[in-house]
């Protein structure tokens, strides 16, 4: 007899966090598993019924349920342009029983774009574009 998968999570963190238990050579492997199993747990539930588009101080968001669409660093899911928010509300509109991110490709560029991480300027983007374009083998033309 197995025990279920949540059972066995349960009894896992229930050890990593109790200090009395000893561990010995597979401490670091109970450690690991419990990480994977955080990053592998299920995606969420789609929680909402239908998408739809506004048109706010110039941009376009995407609304979920009449609830503005956010990024993951919290700001307001806007793009300037109508396709794109089109576009995004089609991927959000498509996910089925479970929200997965991984196939929404469109919607994970614009948070990038809308929360850059990194605070790139547009000349630190363009330079390091330029900068690669010397090495791409695209470009490059055989005589």
């Amino acid at each position: 007899m197995s025990i279920p998968i949540g059972e066995n999570i349960r009894i896992l963190n229930y050890c990593l966090c109790n200090k009395n238990i000893k561990f010995t050579k597979y401490e670091n492997f109970f450690r690991c598993y419990a990480i994977l199993y955080t990053f592998l747990a299920a995606p969420p539930k789609r929680f909402y019924k239908n998408t739809s588009i506004l048109q706010s101080e110039g941009k376009y968001e995407v609304t979920l349920d009449q609830r503005k669409l956010k990024t993951p660093k919290g700001n307001i899911f806007a793009v300037e342009s109508k396709p794109l928010a089109i576009a995004v509300s089609v991927e959000w509109n498509s996910q089925k029983e479970k929200i997965i991110q991984s196939n929404m490709h469109i919607t994970t560029l614009c948070n990038t774009i809308i929360d850059n991480p990194n605070n790139l300027s547009k000349f630190d983007i363009v330079n390091y574009i330029t900068n690669y374009l010397d090495t791409d083998t695209v470009l490059f033309q055989a005589n």
